[in-house]
């Protein structure tokens, strides 16, 4: 259906912007956001997905405290207005693109008004394509973006006051064709992969690393950039975002006995100066994934209820979690960051370790 976005020249092919280039049922767009008190105590997460070629768009909202999960899933139809996502009671408003996002929610037991400000430029990771068993089951662009965060949060975990001064936040934005093994194709083999993701900003600069490792310990996709922030001139994207790759040099993350959730981490990048710039990373606040719909056991993303809008409630206790157990194999966590010259900065790192490389490092 046409919308006023067509009327930029923006088209690929002959079909109207909505329409995919692909009738794949594994065609997605995907929201996260995550925001983080810098002194850790609490933690909101938002992922919106869009099944374009299924009409669908579901999304989880979560509230981490004093390491409590709550959170609210929804499954609706997908709407017309790309820039008012509406899913049951939870909402997205692109209200300045790469600039100004808001988000609203409305349901059982919680109501926030959050919005996202941009304070860096969009990074843009490379484009990731990925067979297995001779099939595509990833082919995906992403970028990230760090911000500033304002607005309240209400839940079963209490009233939470967002401020620039107190919070910070980041988001990324991915879309392409994301599938999963398939019980009628032959995926046989260990499917899960290992990754360290990190988006993170000081005053001066916002840094991305990531590194992947397939299921067999094969490295893949490393990879790291740099872009001045904001203040500093940068423009939110394009040249004028003065994106500047980097290598990544080395990922080192400690870990307790009984977790596979980090405590600290050293990563190492290269500069253009042909030196090496080391970040550390403090784990300030965890959140389990499935608490904004990664890794959910019985929440699928991309499922069809029945009835729409379908809406539950799901909350978790980190203490009553064991940690090295498959399902907490992934981590989402916040982090303080410092650098060799004493600047400090924020950011999340999304990690994950296969079952296959659990074995390199023992836990007691």
């Amino acid at each position: 259906m046409i919308s006023i976005w067509d009327d930029l020249p923006l088209h690929q092919t002959p079909a109207t912007l909505d329409q995919p280039a692909t009738s794949d049922p594994a065609t997605y767009e995907r929201y996260y956001f995550g925001f983080c008190s810098i002194d850790g105590e609490a933690a909101v997460g938002l992922v919106v997905n869009l099944h374009p070629n299924k009409g669908l768009i579901d999304a989880g909202f979560s509230v981490s405290r004093g390491g409590r999960h709550e959170s609210l899933f929804a499954s609706d139809h997908l709407g017309v207005d790309r820039a008012d996502l509406i899913c049951g009671p939870i909402r997205l408003q692109l209200l300045e693109p790469m600039r100004q996002l808001r988000i609203s929610v409305d349901g059982p037991e919680f109501d926030a008004s959050i919005t996202f400000a941009a304070l860096t430029p969009a990074i843009q990771e490379d484009r990731v394509t990925r067979l297995r068993s001779n099939r595509i089951v990833q082919d995906r662009s992403r970028y990230a973006q760090m911000g500033e965060v304002r607005g309240t949060v209400t839940s079963p975990l209490g009233k939470l006051e967002l401020t620039c001064d107190g919070w910070r936040g980041h988001r990324d934005h991915s879309w392409g064709i994301w599938d999963a093994p398939k019980e009628h194709a032959q995926d046989t083999k260990e499917t899960s992969t290992s990754f360290f993701w990190l988006i993170g900003s000081f005053d001066d600069y916002a840094v991305q690393a990531v590194t992947h490792q397939d299921a067999a310990g094969v490295p893949y996709g490393a990879y790291a950039a740099v872009v001045p922030t904001l203040a500093r001139g940068a423009e939110l994207a394009g040249p004028g975002a003065l994106q500047q790759a980097r290598p990544v040099e080395s990922v080192q993350p400690e870990f307790p006995a009984r977790s596979w959730h980090f405590t600290t981490a050293l990563v190492s990048i290269g500069t253009a100066e042909a030196k090496t710039e080391r970040i550390h990373l403090e784990s300030m606040h965890e959140m389990l994934p499935r608490a904004v719909t990664y890794g959910h056991p019985s929440w699928v993303s991309g499922h069809v209820y029945p009835e729409l809008p379908h809406v539950v409630r799901d909350s978790w206790s980190l203490r009553d979690e064991d940690l090295t157990a498959r399902i907490n194999h992934r981590a989402l966590q916040f982090v303080r960051m410092s650098r060799e010259d004493g600047a400090i900065g924020y950011g999340v790192v999304d990690q994950c370790l296969s079952a296959v490389r659990k074995h390199h490092t023992s836990r007691a």
